[in-house]
């Protein structure tokens, strides 16, 4: 993967804070590079995630008002990254603060759109939603 033009670097589930998750909710963070050789404007990275059995998880984001989906899909707007460069430390898609059950998550960039409106698809994003969307995880 690290050919692909653009992809996850590393991923950390972020704990804000210990006691205060409706005002500093936990966090899944995914650093991407861009290895695109063009400017990027924006990017799409798409996540699933897993309890401590291996089970899929339906991911609630904060403002998801428990829609829960196995496959979050995140706009990273406005990344406005050069070549070489990434995108993520100290952000991350926020959980629902009653979210506690996700011991594992996988990340992988969609797709991302330059600077004159070209877009580039990730030719591996449905290879890995077959491996993943809803699936027992299997290490």
């Amino acid at each position: 993967m690290l050919s692909e033009p653009m992809y996850v670097v590393e991923t950390e589930y972020v704990v804000q804070d210990e006691k205060y998750k409706a005002l500093y909710p936990d966090m899944l963070q995914a650093v991407i590079k861009n290895n695109s050789g063009i400017d990027v404007k924006s990017a799409i990275v798409a996540f699933a995630a897993w309890d401590s059995h291996g089970f899929p998880v339906k991911i609630e984001s904060q403002y998801s008002l428990g829609r829960g989906s196995y496959v979050v899909r995140v706009n990273y707007s406005d990344v406005n990254m050069v070549d070489g460069d990434t995108y993520g430390h100290n952000r991350g898609l926020p959980l629902d603060y009653e979210s506690n059950n996700i011991s594992e998550f996988k990340a992988i960039v969609m797709s991302y759109e330059d600077f004159d409106g070209n877009i580039w698809n990730n030719p591996y994003y449905d290879t890995w939603i077959g491996m993943y969307e809803n699936k027992k995880l299997v290490q």
